[in-house]
């Protein structure tokens, strides 16, 4: 079985075991398999046992199951990063389907074009993965604005650009992953490429929405904190008109 040289980074919240059996298959049923596959889960995660039984058969060099000193997703995401000895990495979602040659695509074109990031488009899918629509992930697409390719969070990219900018902010919420691109967007702007290929079934679900509209209110306020803060690495006003992304964020949302 070929594979590529990407860790795939998971941060796991008590997803239904069907739906994390799902993401799995869809792993091991790779063109080439992710090298590593790295889970980052809280200390009271239901489905760890789940997980450490499968670790004992998994198909890939390397499977592991950390644990987070904190719940919150960002440090999650980059507690399992920092484990991770590939080239690329790629941060996934577990309840999502990630389609074939994913890992074997995005990883030959950046080795080929000296790329630091690659992505491609999102199916969005309900919650059984019957297929609603293609997009790319909403909130990135939306900040078109910057004159910059951004790219979503499924993206594959060069583990030594998390080393360069000290991994993300943990202290601004899921924004710290928004707030990563956003400076490898400016500093790489030619060096981070979407192609044109589906790369992974994204399962829409209320369990996204389960800590309600509290927690949306915050994450929005923190999206456009670290999009200011892009701005002004680019020396560039903030734009005063800039309130299509917040209203597209509060549709996304449901607010």
């Amino acid at each position: 079985m070929e594979t590529a040289d990407v860790a795939a980074i998971i941060a796991n919240y008590n997803q239904r075991e069907d739906w994390l059996r799902t993401f799995l298959q869809s792993l091991e049923a790779q063109t080439a398999r992710p090298r590593e596959v790295i889970f980052c889960t809280p200390a009271d995660c239901r489905n760890r046992p789940f997980l450490e039984r499968y670790a004992e058969t998994a198909p890939f060099e390397r499977f592991e199951v950390l644990t987070g000193d904190r719940a919150d997703v960002i440090h999650q995401l980059n507690t399992a990063i920092k484990a991770a000895t590939t080239r690329y990495v790629s941060l996934v979602g577990s309840d999502d389907f990630i389609l074939p040659g994913k890992f074997a695509l995005e990883s030959r074109l950046c080795d080929k074009r000296g790329l630091v990031i690659v992505y491609g488009f999102a199916v969005y899918t309900d919650a059984n993965l019957d297929i609603i629509g293609m997009h790319e992930t909403h909130e990135f697409s939306l900040l078109r604005f910057l004159g910059q390719n951004i790219v979503p969070d499924y993206a594959t990219t060069r583990l030594d650009a998390f080393r360069e900018f000290g991994f993300m902010d943990e202290t601004v919420g899921c924004a710290g992953l928004y707030d990563f691109y956003l400076k490898c967007a400016t500093k790489w702007p030619y060096r981070i490429k979407r192609h044109d290929h589906p790369i992974y079934l994204y399962r829409q679900h209320s369990g996204q929405l389960s800590q309600g509209k509290l927690l949306a209110q915050s994450e929005l306020d923190n999206r456009t904190k670290v999009v200011k803060r892009a701005f002004e690495r680019l020396g560039i006003p903030y734009p005063a008109n800039a309130t299509g992304f917040r209203v597209q964020e509060q549709k996304a949302y449901g607010l």
